[in-house]
């Protein structure tokens, strides 16, 4: 490098630098505004959001003790529909304040706080059913009960205010922070800017001091020599100098001197087969020129073969296990023996393992590698790939094996703890048991309460997810289908013990159509009954006392209900 190019690189460096500085103190001042600023874009507007979320959360519990101290139905109507709007309200404000949030524990306490105040509803619809309907007592008891889901709304919406404000402040702590931080860090870039340009000027006048090294006209001569072949010059160095042109030129003859005495040893183990160095013979002149050459001639036979045997086994590493390599003559055969026995053994080890790949797909899982055609790590390789191909297919059959205890209703089937990622497995399993299990109690536990008369008892399905969710849907779509048709059946049948015998039955589909058939028979024979008794009436009125009704119409204990009749009116005839 020049001495203007130093110069320049000294400008430049410290243009840099101060550029640099300015760029961090612009970047600093901007951070702690942001941080400065925070209250203002975020804090207030959430706190002022959240006064909202209280203010409005007492207005409607206040608003439901003026629905219970009403009387007249009108004003209850008017307060019922101020509780919907400051609802309503709720989730809106709930809305605005979702677009404020700064972390994940302030959406977690905004969803503490809608969870919390979500209790207070179910609670307070008790309430205004009570009220509603006019039993005030009631409602009164049912609004001193609901005092601790009120008080834990309140809690939560306080602990959320809370929060912000502790967000408002640590912003304002690590705004001044950043600004002290900002300060050092101008403050030391300075300094090591100040510092890198006397540094930086003080090395290169000594760099330039000590750049040559000598005088010009020795270190002239002393080129001029090496470059005719002359290394036998003596160059005096001054002590601790590495670097100067002198030192340059002292290392470069020391190097020419080795180079000269190794050439014999490197031509030597070039015809073992170890490779050399290659020499730039265009650096020499005379004998240094031809010894360059000679060794370049040495080292790139070498080489080549080396690229050949290189080139072959790069192939081998994309796959191509077919790559040709030419046959070496003499000692080098020894090459194609290894790359060879390389080649079968890889071969060997593939088509095995595409075999065994076949075979397992065929559903053969027992096929293993035959690890006595193999040696060394080869075989290691393949005892290796039976292991743990036999230990997946012993996991395999375990799973089978769970798998068809599950099937057949076994839910305590236990498996073996898997060590590492496999304990996947288990907890997968253990799961799987869990929902069915759970599936299992819940359907007992329901057929115990309708057993108990307890028919409203459905299997609790939020409780389960997915197909287990569906499966537990479809069993009280099923049950509350069963209840449904129960209750229709019975309301008839209400219906005819009051003498309705026109009470109507809607037709069920399927195989639900033998209720209507039982139902119509039973229709049938009540009105086959109606109209003998009618008959006898209408008999006895006209004074045809002889008249009975044709038992024969009739069955079971309806004929003998007849039967019974005509007995009656036959003692009443003939005493």
């Amino acid at each position: 490098m020049t001495v203007a190019q130093r110069v320049y690189a000294l400008i430049l460096s410290a243009s840099i630098g101060f550029a640099a500085l300015a760029a961090i103190s612009y970047y600093q001042v901007g951070k702690v505004y942001e941080e400065a600023n925070y209250s203002n874009v975020n804090s207030l507007p959430s706190i002022a959001v959240l006064n909202d979320i209280s203010l409005t959360f007492n207005t409607l519990r206040i608003w439901v003790s003026r629905h219970i101290l009403h009387t007249d139905p009108v004003m209850k109507l008017e307060t019922e529909a101020d509780i919907e709007r400051f609802r309503q309200q709720l989730e809106a404000n709930y809305q605005k304040y979702e677009q404020l949030i700064a972390d994940d524990t302030d959406r977690a306490l905004l969803n503490n706080v809608k969870e919390m105040v979500g209790r207070y509803y179910p609670k307070m619809d008790a309430i205004l059913a009570a009220s509603r309907a006019g039993d005030v007592d009631l409602a009164r008891d049912l609004y001193v009960d609901i005092a601790n889901e009120a008080r834990d709304g309140n809690n939560a919406i306080n602990e959320l205010v809370a929060y912000n404000g502790k967000i408002a402040q640590d912003k304002a702590a690590h705004a001044q922070f950043v600004a002290d931080q900002a300060n050092r860090t101008s403050l030391v870039l300075t300094v090591l800017l100040l510092l890198m340009m006397v540094v930086f000027g003080s090395l290169m006048v000594r760099r330039l001091r000590r750049q040559l090294g000598g005088e010009p006209a020795l270190a002239a001569d002393i080129a001029s020599k090496i470059a005719r072949g002359d290394v036998s010059t003596s160059i005096a160095l001054e002590s601790g100098d590495k670097t100067s042109l002198m030192a340059a030129m002292h290392n470069m003859q020391q190097v020419i001197k080795s180079v000269i005495a190794e050439q014999s040893h490197m031509a030597s183990e070039n015809k073992a087969g170890n490779v050399g160095v290659k020499m730039d013979a265009n650096r020499f002149d005379g004998s240094f020129r031809v010894m360059a050459e000679n060794v370049n001639n040495m080292a790139e036979n070498q080489l080549e073969v080396m690229r050949k045997v290189t080139q072959c086994v790069g192939e081998f590493s994309k796959g191509n296990f077919d790559a040709p390599l030419e046959r070496f003559t003499g000692q080098r055969a020894f090459i194609n023996e290894g790359i060879e026995g390389l080649r079968g053994n890889i071969k060997a080890l593939i088509e095995d393992m595409h075999h065994m790949s076949i075979e397992h797909d065929a559903g053969n899982d027992d096929v293993r590698l035959d690890d006595s055609k193999f040696q060394g790590a080869y075989a290691e390789v393949v005892r290796g790939v039976n292991t743990m191909v036999g230990a997946h297919v012993h996991e395999k059959e375990e799973m089978i094996q769970v798998m068809r205890a599950l099937g057949d209703g076994d839910f305590a089937v236990e498996i073996r703890q898997y060590p590492g990622k496999k304990a996947e497995i288990n907890k997968n399993l253990d799961r799987l048991k869990g929902k069915m299990q759970g599936i299992l109690d819940s359907v007992k536990w329901v057929t115990d309460e309708h057993v108990q008369g307890n028919i409203d008892m459905n299997l609790h399905a939020h409780m389960f997810k997915g197909g287990f969710g569906e499966l537990a849907t479809a069993v009280n779509t099923i049950v509350a289908g069963q209840i449904e048709l129960t209750e229709k059946a019975l309301a008839v049948v209400k219906a005819f013990g009051e003498g309705d015998f026109d009470a109507p039955l809607e037709q069920f589909p399927g195989k639900k159509v033998f209720v209507n058939e039982a139902i119509e028979q039973v229709r049938a024979n009540l009105k086959a009954l109606n109209e003998d008794a009618q008959l006898l009436a209408e008999a006895a009125r006209d004074g045809r006392v002889t008249v009975r009704a044709d038992a024969g119409r009739h069955q079971g204990d309806f004929r003998k209900i007849i039967e019974g009749v005509n007995e009656t009116l036959e003692m009443i005839v003939n005493p």
